[in-house]
């Protein structure tokens, strides 16, 4: 059995939001701010200028700096006022986000995760590019995702307030991990949480002979669902709840059908 006597505190101090240009992040924007608010922590806003190389060209280092500093400038001056549009009444920090967007030049996956260090964030909030499925093979999510080491919130849809935390679980320490991590945000969220086992489905296992098919029996099917349950059971039974509402499921089939169909229930 894993150790999992006490719940780990999650100390998110400092959120780094990442934004896109158009409308696609605002979503992440404000559900950002939100969390910012109900965690007490400081909201820093992003947006990665991706800049061409201009190797072999008549400009040297100097001058394409500075003419990246140009457009960074120009751009956040179009970014901040999308916000104070969109966003007129959203607040981080006691100030208005549009007046909280930074815009630097570089490469957007290696940037952010720089930025993020460099920061002391200990969340990344990440909203839709608009350019391509947020984990497409060399997207910005997954990169951070793959590379990074703080926790990751994709919000692509508007934000409403968190009545239920969906954590998936495979009894490994890191997801045991998670879990203490989503039993103090719903002591802080006012949240419940709702536990979910994917067990994954077995071929059956046949007998082919003579053309006859025999099939393996339901309940032997069945046996590993019900182990699964009883060693979830288990272990969390050892966890400190503080009197967080919370259930288990346990279901049979792939883990990320399972969670995509928990996470629309």
């Amino acid at each position: 059995m894993n150790a999992v006597s006490s719940p780990a505190k999650l100390d998110i101090r400092r959120i780094l939001c990442c934004v896109s240009e158009g409308t696609f992040s605002d979503d992440a924007v404000d559900a950002a701010s939100r969390l910012g608010q109900a965690l007490d922590a400081r909201v820093e806003f992003l947006h990665v200028l991706e800049v061409p190389e201009l190797l072999g060209t008549r400009f040297d280092r100097r001058q394409i700096v500075a003419m990246n500093a140009t457009r960074a400038e120009e751009l956040q001056a179009v970014m901040r006022a999308h916000l104070s549009h969109r966003h007129p009444d959203l607040q981080a920090n006691g100030r208005p986000v549009a007046d909280l967007l930074e815009v630097v030049p570089g490469t957007p996956q290696r940037t952010l995760l720089e930025q993020a260090r460099e920061r002391r964030a200990d969340l990344i909030v990440l909203g839709d590019s608009g350019k391509r499925k947020q984990l497409d093979f060399g997207g910005v999510a997954r990169a951070v995702l793959a590379k990074g080491e703080l926790p990751v919130l994709l919000q692509t849809r508007r934000p409403t307030a968190v009545r239920e935390i969906l954590v998936p679980t495979d009894l490994s320490g890191a997801s045991l991990a998670a879990l203490r991590q989503a039993i103090d945000l719903a002591t802080r969220l006012g949240a419940r949480v709702h536990v979910l086992h994917c067990v994954p489905l077995r071929a059956p296992a046949a007998v082919i002979a003579l053309d006859t098919f025999h099939a393996q029996p339901p309940e032997e099917l069945h046996a590993a669902t019900d182990a699964a349950r009883d060693a979830c059971e288990e272990e969390l039974a050892e966890l400190d709840w503080r009197d967080v509402e919370h259930d288990l499921e346990v279901v049979e089939g792939s883990a990320s059908e399972c969670i995509l169909a928990a996470q629309g229930q």
